[in-house]
């Protein structure tokens, strides 16, 4: 589903950000790679620990008990943080990542929050992308695009007022804005930049298409794919 669309290789470390399925997006991710070896998922954020563990999956709660757990990974999927504050897993920092960045084949990192909300605008200490990051991910909901905004459920919705001329609709002006300002969705990218239209489903599939025809014009340096994690399928 990602792999071939993403042109994922081992060595990659690929930062995700935006909102809309941030999360979910990543552990889809994580599934489909294990099949060509080892992968991690950590995040320089929080995201919440793991209720239940599926069979290829290990979770650690730092990466000191992972680095001393002298564990055979072979084709598994290893999720840790820094610690673990309640029931969230906190971020690593560079000097983690350097102790962990050649025990992968590929790590997946959970780079910004949103507080489980669609929409959001970014402030000044966000998104906290590692220098190693091969590719940035960004992640919108496709559903919303030409929708009337509902500012109850933008996180920092005065910032994404101000920072994106944001008006009462999400229009594709709006869209252009987030995606090309510099306080926007590819603030401190690194690597590649991908934008992935989550939640394209019905008749959302033929709107996203045209959406990003639109985008293409004044965003060339940023590769659009589109799909549905509900549905499972991702295309360009």
């Amino acid at each position: 589903m990602f792999k071939e669309i993403l042109n994922i290789k081992k060595g990659d470390v690929i930062s995700i950000v935006g909102s809309g399925g941030k999360t979910t997006t990543m552990f889809l991710m994580a599934e489909e790679l294990k099949n060509s070896g080892s992968v991690l998922i950590t995040t320089t954020t929080k995201i919440s620990v793991p209720e239940i563990l599926k069979e290829y999956e290990l979770y650690f709660n730092s990466v000191e008990s992972f680095l001393n757990s002298n564990k055979e990974m072979g084709n598994k999927v290893i999720i840790l943080g820094s610690a673990v504050e309640k029931d969230k897993i906190l971020g690593i920092d560079e000097r983690d990542f350097l102790n962990l960045r050649n025990l992968f084949d590929y790590i997946l990192i959970e780079a910004d929050g949103a507080k489980k909300l669609p929409l959001k605008a970014w402030r000044d200490f966000e998104p906290v992308i590692l220098r190693e990051t091969t590719k940035t991910l960004g992640i919108i909901p496709g559903n919303l695009i030409k929708e009337k905004l509902d500012y109850n459920n933008i996180f920092n919705p005065h910032l994404f007022k101000k920072n994106f001329n944001a008006g009462e609709y999400f229009s594709l002006e709006l869209l252009k804005n987030i995606i090309t300002v510099k306080k926007g969705i590819f603030k401190n990218s690194r690597g590649d930049k991908y934008l992935y239209f989550n939640c394209c489903e019905g008749e959302n599939k033929k709107k996203i298409k045209e959406v990003i025809e639109f985008l293409k014009e004044s965003t060339e340096d940023v590769n659009y794919i589109y799909g549905s994690n509900k549905e499972g399928y991702c295309e360009n």
